[in-house]
């Protein structure tokens, strides 16, 4: 078979936010790694960007503001209400929904890799901040500093639990390793 991330394409799962461009980076990477279009499942709840509060839609720097507060207040700390319904989530609302979704994941795809293709970074380092924790004395502060896992648009990781070798074989500061383009080159032709 074609192999993706880690095995061949019966092992790996997309896992996109019915959002339209996580849908459409679903669609990009099946075809480029040489998968069946059975292989995106659409996520409709869990994966939706976290909730601003008033700071939806505001410029970037307001949310630089928020992961502050995350880091000063902590994990409950939630932006200002909007009076237009829009949610405003905490670290903790962001970290309920993340790990259900990988409850949901861990249950209907046993064994597999699963591709979560979020539209927002929260999602993702909240989930990568729970995983990386080396206990529960470290699991809060993980969950409240997260923001040291932001992702950029249109990256992609492993992550596993627990630290990962680099190519060079050392782990890097946080435990982890990003893949690079090249990387993502190399697993593609494997």
């Amino acid at each position: 078979g074609t192999y993706g991330m880690t095995g061949p394409d019966e092992d790996l799962v997309l896992w996109p936010s019915i959002q339209f461009n996580c849908y459409q980076s679903a669609t990009l990477i099946a075809e480029l790694w040489g998968l069946g279009q059975n292989r995106i499942v659409p996520e409709y709840t869990f994966l939706d960007p976290r909730g601003m509060g008033t700071f939806e839609g505001g410029p970037l720097s307001k949310y630089d503001f928020v992961h502050e507060k995350d880091q000063t207040i902590g994990m409950l700390y939630k932006p200002p209400r909007n009076d237009d319904g829009t949610d405003n989530e905490s670290v903790n609302d962001v970290f309920i929904r993340v790990r259900q979704a990988m409850s949901i994941t861990e249950t209907q795809f046993s064994g597999r890799t699963v591709v979560f293709i979020s539209p927002d970074s929260d999602n993702l380092s909240v989930l990568e901040a729970a995983l990386r924790a080396k206990d529960s004395r470290e699991f809060l502060w993980s969950l409240s500093n997260h923001n040291r896992f932001a992702y950029a648009p249109g990256e992609i990781r492993e992550v596993g639990i627990g630290p990962i070798q680099t190519a060079s074989g050392d782990k890097d500061s946080e435990g982890g390793r990003t893949l690079t383009n090249k990387d993502v080159e190399i697993l593609m032709k494997s």
